[in-house]
């Protein structure tokens, strides 16, 4: 669908499987809309990281005792310093 430059923005609510426009619309009947559905991102739910840092902690059941240290070496196979 092609953006016009008089488009218009309408608010609605779910309402029995139909959209339900929150204030009258002027429309032909059978218009085709176009209808953009926000998601949350997890940066909404988590806005310093934490929740995502404290849910990798321990998730490598086997990782070597020095992992965090030389993490490089093990990701990349760096050379450890």
């Amino acid at each position: 669908m092609a953006r016009r430059s008089h488009d218009n923005r309408s608010q609605s609510y779910l309402r029995e499987r139909r959209l339900q426009p929150k204030e009258p619309v002027q429309l032909q009947e059978r218009t085709e809309v176009e209808v953009l559905i926000p998601t949350q991102s997890p940066s909404d739910d988590d806005p310093t990281g934490w929740a995502a840092a404290r849910a990798l902690i321990g998730f490598i059941e086997d990782a070597p005792a020095d992992m965090a240290e030389h993490h490089d070496h093990y990701l990349y196979g760096r050379p450890r310093e």
